[in-house]
């Protein structure tokens, strides 16, 4: 059974939220790269944990386009990547 799109008020919520988490662990990786090195596996996990919320930012996007093809680019390019257009 199909289920229904997300709403694109949930997808600019869930884009802002996963921005904001997305940058606090991006800062949290250099702090402990910086202080342990970058190949410590705390660092290597923390790294690791952003470039998957990057992966499921880049899916969440292309659904969104997909799901919103009717509406001008411009309007979406921003929800889940801020400061794109």
């Amino acid at each position: 059974m199909a289920r229904e799109p997300m709403p694109p008020e949930d997808h600019k919520s869930m884009g802002q939220e996963l921005f904001a988490i997305r940058n606090c662990l991006q800062k949290a990786s250099l702090a402990i790269a910086t202080h342990y090195g970058k190949n410590s596996k705390e660092a290597r996990r923390l790294f690791r944990a952003v470039d998957m919320i990057d992966e499921a930012r880049s899916h969440l996007d292309g659904r969104l386009f997909a799901e919103r093809r009717q509406e001008p680019a411009e309007e979406l390019a921003d929800i889940y990547y801020p400061g794109r257009c």
